[in-house]
């Protein structure tokens, strides 16, 4: 009896032992699942942190650009405001200048009309300009040239190349 009571015993340590066994092995499954459960999800937390840091990065690059666009369009818009400042200050100061001169060729007109009247005279004065040659070859002499001087015309002249060209500049700067 005592020999079945041993068996017995040791069939129940053995069974002990054997259920010991596969308890540990189950805990060590349960482990190493969980092991691989954590580095699943790290490796997915690194994948998620790694498409955010490349989304990001595309945003700030995105950004970069578009103030980039943004600082060249205001450049663009702040150099043609300057264009255009100085088209029109230099337009005002061709209309000034157009202005002084009409201005003064006309008080230049009414000074020779004055002159005419003091002397009784209705037509335009031939002006007799001298000019002094000398020559190595004849002696000292003066010869006085005779031609009508029309100052008006030549200042007409004058503005309307003037205007002209401040016509043809504002076109070029358009």
């Amino acid at each position: 009896m005592e020999k079945k009571r041993e068996e017995k015993l040791k069939k129940i340590e053995k069974q002990r032992m054997e259920e010991e066994r596969n308890r540990e092995k189950e805990r060590m499954k349960v482990l190493e699942m969980q092991q691989k459960a954590r580095e699943k999800e790290e490796k997915r937390r690194k994948e998620e942190q790694k498409r955010r840091l490349k989304i990001q990065q595309e945003q700030e690059k995105e950004e970069q650009k578009r103030q980039t666009r943004i600082r060249d369009e205001d450049k663009k818009r702040a150099e043609l405001q300057k264009i255009k400042d100085h088209e029109a200050r230099f337009k005002m100061e061709m209309e000034k200048l157009y202005e002084r001169e009409e201005r003064n060729a006309q008080i230049e007109r009414e000074k020779r009309h004055a002159l005419c009247q003091k002397k009784g005279q209705t037509q335009r004065a031939k002006q007799v300009v001298v000019n002094e040659v000398t020559s190595s070859t004849s002696d000292a002499a003066v010869r006085r040239e005779e031609r009508e001087q029309r100052p008006e015309t030549a200042l007409r002249r004058t503005r309307k190349k003037q205007k002209k060209l401040a016509d043809e500049s504002m076109t070029t700067f358009e």
